[in-house]
């Protein structure tokens, strides 16, 4: 196993683990944010639209086209 193999694994999961954060953090904050004005099952609705919006932006800024 070389050296390099290494670095690549570590890196990929830095790279997973900065998705992760950035979805549970773009999804909490968008389902806390519906929550506060009201809306039905805001919680929920804003959580998982928000953490796909913050995926899809993440994944484009770190990705490009």
């Amino acid at each position: 196993m070389s050296v390099d193999a290494d670095t690549d694994g570590a890196s990929e999961w830095k790279t997973g683990l900065l998705f992760v954060v950035a979805v549970a953090l773009g999804g909490g904050g968008a389902g806390l944010a519906l929550r506060s004005t009201g809306v039905p099952f805001g919680l929920l609705i804003g959580a998982v639209v928000g953490g796909v919006i913050t995926f899809l932006v993440v994944s484009y800024l770190y990705y490009g086209r």
